[in-house]
């Protein structure tokens, strides 16, 4: 079930009913550029579902490889 409760006198109940909320598939091509550890450049062209995916794309390179992101454009 989906949508808002309210908690009253011991009892749980559906107030407002609404849809399962929509995760719309967004893709995102862009094209990235990293700089990494020693200053070299490298750009990286990808697609990603949605803003989450991307930012934790961003997160694994800084941890795994140490690029830091300097651009980003979108490639549409």
């Amino acid at each position: 079930m989906y949508g808002k409760f309210s908690r009253h006198c011991n009892r749980i109940r559906l107030v407002q009913s609404s849809n399962k909320p929509s995760r719309r598939h967004v893709d995102m091509k862009v094209k990235i550029k990293f700089l990494n550890r020693w200053c070299q450049v490298i750009y990286v062209d990808k697609t990603f579902v949605d803003k989450n995916h991307f930012n934790n794309y961003l997160n694994f390179m800084f941890i795994e490889y140490g690029y830091s992101m300097d651009e980003v454009w979108n490639n549409n």
